[in-house]
């Protein structure tokens, strides 16, 4: 399937050419639950969301017999033009026989070992994808109405929480929304509790990127921590092209060191953008139309992406978010431990004095 891609500024755009139909649309009538415990499972449950809703609980990769990274080389998903049927929802961190859950970044790993290729899926409504460590080439690649081919139905949420896109090397590692759809409906685009960090060789690409050519959905990214990136773009960015007019909400989020000749941060094309209590260290674009409690200070993140003390990102975030507080940070630990939330995909454990422990 080609690609092609467009410059724009600093902005490449890399939606796919349309030379197929997917399977027909509309939710499917049965919800199938799946238990993933290897590549055999994982290519069947994604193939099977192509027509039907599928719930795929998956074994934690070193859980499973392969006692490996689960391969997306001989799936559906790496033909880069494939349909998800709306209600189908992705869950990782599942011990063995999905009889319990422990979400982790790292313990359930998605890689591809084919040959390169953008790996693009197409939500027929809502999708939930949460718990999942991405190593792809080129990352995660969402199209939304794109072509009005595959139209986003009104008031579906495609939510991405508590997933990872962490270390990808000499690639477009990360995530990466593509919507085109004239008719703008009231979904919700989702991304809480994630993070993107520690990806090089994107070149153009932003590791975290919405990019709109049609319509003008809002995307709200909750919680999620976007750092140490190297890219000649920037850590993360909203693009729009043609006749897009893509908003974004920003709460309690990190996006720090990005790195990278001409990059920064955070990189906007639109003023409607809404920053709330984040830590951006550098940013592109016109001013925000609504802007509070924003800190430009170093995280002060450990190796493990977790706030340490000073960190100005400890118990300074808002309670008041898109969707509400998620209950767990990335980890599974409680989103809330002390005065209030932190800022970022991890809640610090440590406690300072006058500070209380959400239960």
């Amino acid at each position: 399937m080609s690609v092609y891609e467009c410059a724009k500024g600093h902005s490449i755009c890399r939606l796919p050419v349309f030379v197929g139909l997917l399977v027909a649309g509309g939710a499917g009538a049965t919800n199938v639950e799946l238990c993933v415990k290897s590549d055999a499972d994982l290519a069947s449950a994604l193939d099977q969301a192509q027509t039907v809703a599928v719930t795929a609980k998956i074994v934690q990769h070193n859980l499973t017999v392969q006692n490996k990274a689960y391969d997306l080389k001989n799936t559906v998903w790496q033909s880069a033009l494939v349909g998800v049927q709306a209600g189908s929802e992705f869950l990782g961190g599942y011990t063995g026989g999905c009889a319990a859950r422990d979400i982790g970044a790292g313990n359930t790993l998605i890689i591809d070992s084919a040959t390169p290729a953008f790996l693009f899926i197409y939500p027929r409504g809502s999708v939930t994808i949460e718990g999942l460590t991405f190593n792809v080439q080129y990352g995660l690649n969402i199209g939304l109405g794109s072509g009005q081919m595959f139209a986003l139905p009104s008031g579906s949420t495609i939510l991405i929480r508590r997933d990872a896109f962490i270390n990808g090397s000499n690639n477009a590692n990360g995530l990466y929304f593509a919507y085109s759809q004239a008719a703008n409906n009231d979904s919700t685009i989702l991304v809480v509790d994630t993070l993107i960090a520690n990806n090089t060789g994107l070149g153009g690409y932003c590791a975290l990127q919405f990019q709109v050519g049609a319509g003008a959905p809002e995307f709200d990214v909750v919680n999620s921590t976007v750092v140490h990136n190297d890219s000649t773009n920037a850590g993360a960015c909203l693009d729009n092209f043609g006749t897009g007019a893509g908003t974004l909400s920003l709460y309690n989020n990190i996006f720090y060191g990005t790195s990278g000749f001409g990059s920064v941060d955070l990189k906007v094309a639109t003023a409607q953008v809404v920053q709330v209590d984040n830590m951006i260290g550098s940013r592109a674009g016109p001013a925000a139309s609504v802007s509070s409690g924003n800190l430009g200070s170093d995280p002060n993140l450990d190796a493990n992406y977790i706030p340490q003390a000073p960190s100005p990102a400890i118990n300074s975030g808002s309670n008041s978010v898109p969707g509400g507080l998620p209950p767990t940070d990335l980890d599974g630990n409680p989103r809330t431990i002390g005065s209030s939330v932190d800022r970022g995909a991890y809640e610090t454990d440590q406690i300072f004095a006058g500070d209380f422990e959400t239960p």
